[in-house]
């Protein structure tokens, strides 16, 4: 299992084993890579003095040293100097209650050899993956599918209702995996196993139990949460994208850290290409750090396409987990950890959907959008041009609209200018997406504001796109990355505030630019936000366009899951550029490879 998943940890690879009196069975491992304490003794799987209790943890826990300081005081005495002691003392003292007292990101088990009692957890945010498969009277574990499947004597069926979620988002989220039978710990949540075999999940962190700071407590809190996320003995990097959640990060990395800071970025090379590769230099001449860039163009995406399809264990559609790759692999030839703005989107309101609301309002009551629709319909879409990227964004706002704010928003989740329910193929048409739609927007209230869309987005958009993309794609480089954005409180404090103080008007992170702004360039501060995306679309109808027809057509037999006609009446409208159907195509790619490699 250890050996599938080596790439996660390269420094160590530990086993250990107990039997408990109360007849369990335990084997856990870990592959390590080592950040804080890199000395052997810090090794995981990480044991008591007195052999009967033991941590394995995927992460890192940011507060173990005022956490420390207070069991020292406590009368407790320490071996190491790891954040991995630390959290096995407290969650010795108190159980799976000690969760809520750690800060920062971790997926683990802890066991309590004379119970035979066994933990499972993960953060509050689900940042680190964890996976679990009860099966033939034992209940295996791990950080990522491929692990669990190395080991089995058989491989489980693809689950069809959690394929038609990825259908819909373009991952599968949380809540559903597509090997039947196998299951995500939920973010915030832990998992008790003992004698019987009988898994029990419950939550362990409740927000509404802790307060939000106040506003003026913004800049202080990310100061802070970035300082945490350099505590490491082992040198640290940043992705600098150009934009204002990363270059915040290098900002406040240049003002608590002793040294210059090394960001790293990549730039697109190719038709249709946005290049920002110009702000992320100016940022970095800016605060004087070593920056260097990486170029993704078409042979560059050739090379890395088949290894980051096949390291998927779950069909993933986010295209950008390739320069996520490149990016990661240039950082760790020389740093072990990288923080990053990932997160600050879904918390502060940073994507244009956010103003879909508004934009919907301006084009009058919806019974004169429904009259715009077909017109749009009759439009060219594309990246191509200014005009083709507005009618592409038109069309999809108003393909979104719907009776009420929760299932718009929810709607938003898909990208596609297509209907894309005509694609499903008989395992799945019968399903549909009309009861998967109306599942998530009953999450939402019917009259759902802004908070209400963000809180809906961290819990899936975050967690179960971002989280995994940077996830894989980072630990596949041997790089851990973390995300100063996704600290809890500043999470509490921004979920707290009123809407306006988030996005008013077509202005949105308002009160990021207010509050941290004076921490960077006016340049910077100033310029549009265009997003992190590579000329996809184009490559697809053009380099790859061979590669993309045997992929979609001959790569595996998907005609159970999907209908090989109507997709290829979408390949030749998106081919011949009549309609930028990208996120359509590439869902679909990335299926068949799944399939192909999932399939004995």
């Amino acid at each position: 299992m250890l050996g599938k998943i080596g790439y996660r940890g390269p420094d160590h690879v530990e086993v250990k084993q107990w039997r408990s009196p109360a007849g369990v069975h335990l084997a856990v491992g870990q592959a390590r890579l080592a950040i804080i304490d890199l000395s052997p003794e810090a090794n995981q799987p990480f044991t008591s003095e007195d052999g009967q209790s033991s941590i394995t943890f995927n992460g890192e826990f940011y507060n173990f040293q005022a956490l420390k300081q207070a069991l020292v005081e406590a009368g407790e005495s320490f071996h190491t100097s790891s954040d991995t002691e630390v959290a096995l003392r407290l969650l010795d003292r108190e159980g799976g209650e000690a969760l809520s007292r750690l800060w920062g990101m971790f997926a683990g088990a802890y066991y309590r050899n004379r119970e035979g009692k066994l933990l499972l957890f993960r953060d509050r945010f689900g940042k680190k993956p964890l996976y679990v498969y009860p099966h033939g009277g034992r209940v295996y574990f791990a950080s990522e599918p491929k692990a669990i499947l190395e080991v089995l004597d058989h491989t489980p069926e693809p689950d069809d209702a959690a394929l038609l979620r990825y259908f819909y988002l373009g991952y599968a989220p949380t809540d559903a995996c597509v090997y039947r039978g196998m299951f995500k710990i939920p973010e915030g949540s832990l998992l008790e196993l003992d004698a019987a075999m009988q898994p029990s999940i419950r939550p362990w962190f409740r927000p509404q139990d802790e307060p939000a700071a106040p506003e003026e407590d913004l800049e202080s809190l990310f100061l802070d949460a970035v300082r945490l996320r350099m505590i490491a003995d082992v040198p640290l990097a940043a992705f600098l994208s150009g934009g204002l959640d990363s270059s915040l990060v290098v900002a406040a990395m240049t003002r608590v850290g002793s040294r210059p800071v090394h960001t790293f970025s990549v730039r697109f090379d190719g038709p249709q290409a946005l290049d920002e590769s110009k702000y992320a230099r100016l940022v970095a001449a800016h605060f004087g750090s070593e920056h260097e860039e990486t170029t993704l163009g078409v042979d560059a995406l050739k090379a890395a396409l088949p290894e980051v399809l096949a390291h998927f264990d779950e069909p993933f559609a986010d295209s950008s987990a390739v320069p996520m790759l490149l990016v990661s692999r240039a950082a760790r030839r020389h740093f072990t950890v990288a923080l990053s703005g990932d997160g600050a989107d879904e918390i502060f309101a940073g994507y244009r959907k956010y103003l879909a609301e508004g934009y919907l309002r301006k084009l009058g009551p919806r019974a004169l959008r429904r009259m715009w629709k077909p017109l749009l319909g009759l439009a060219p879409t594309g990246r191509a041009n200014r005009w083709l990227e507005l009618s592409r964004r038109a069309r999809r706002l108003l393909r979104a609209d719907a009776a009420t704010a929760a299932q718009r928003h929810v709607r938003l989740l898909r990208m596609s200018p297509v209907d894309e329910e005509p694609l499903l193929g008989p395992r799945l048409a019968n399903l549909g997406f009309a009861d998967y739609e109306r599942e998530l927007a009953a999450r939402l209230p019917d009259d759902a504001d802004l908070n209400d869309c963000l809180r809906f987005d961290q819990k899936l958009v975050l967690q179960d796109d971002m989280f995994v993309k940077v996830d894989r794609m980072s630990m596949m480089a041997s790089l851990e990355v973390r995300s100063p954005f996704v600290d809890h409180r500043l999470a509490r404090l921004a979920n707290a505030l009123p809407p306006a103080r988030k996005l008013n008007g077509g202005f949105r992170k308002r009160v990021l630019v207010e509050r941290l702004g004076h921490m960077l360039p006016p340049e910077i501060l100033n310029r549009p936000k265009t997003g992190f995306e590579m000329p996809l679309g184009a490559w697809l109808r053009g380099d790859l366009r061979s590669w993309t027809e045997h992929m979609l057509f001959h790569e595996a037999d998907t005609a159970e899951w999907v209908d090989a006609a109507a997709l290829r009446q979408v390949w030749r409208v998106h081919r011949d550029g009549k309609l930028d159907c990208t996120e359509t195509i590439w869902r679909h790619i990335v299926f068949a490879a799944w399939l192909k490699g999932a399939r004995p």
